[in-house]
């Protein structure tokens, strides 16, 4: 179990806004919080050399892009041995956009985004043929009605 860090009231706040809006200059988030520019570049590196700020990033609207085809892969490995060598195929298909080891019925649970049924169908062929996997089982999307990091940071903040 990693470290869990406490953090406080400043740090909750500036998480908060940095995950509404990660690119937002530092001088704006310390005239929210009434602070120096200074102060919140040293807390935010802080964070960082803790690992709780991981990275700043950008969100894609995939599907303006033509990847609105979201489909659910549970995936079955043979020899939980061979895991490993599962991962490192798996990680090599940039379709594959999320991937999580399991319990339950599979051992390895991904999301994938394609362009259509047709390259879905090609992209679990793919995932198929990776040695180690005896089976996987699919489910297709219809809505995503939650995606938010920001819920998470308002309990971290209310604690």
């Amino acid at each position: 179990m990693p470290f869990v860090y406490s953090i406080d009231s400043v740090d909750k706040s500036i998480l908060k806004i940095l995950t509404k809006d990660s690119k937002m200059p530092y001088t704006e988030v310390a005239d929210r919080l009434g602070l120096s520019h200074g102060t919140i570049h040293q807390r935010v590196k802080k964070l960082e050399k803790r690992g709780i700020i991981k990275s700043h990033s950008i969100v894609i609207d995939y599907n303006k892009l033509g990847y609105n085809f979201i489909l659910f892969l549970g995936i079955i490995v043979g020899n939980v041995a061979n895991i490993t060598t599962v991962i490192t195929a798996l990680k090599a298909i940039p379709q594959i956009t999320v991937g999580h080891r399991t319990s339950g019925t599979f051992n390895i649970f991904c999301k994938i985004r394609a362009l259509d049924t047709a390259h879905a169908a090609k992209l679990i062929d793919k995932v198929n043929a990776i040695k180690g996997i005896i089976r996987t089982e699919s489910m297709v999307s219809f809505e995503e009605f939650i995606n938010s990091k920001e819920d998470l940071v308002h309990e971290v903040e209310a604690r």
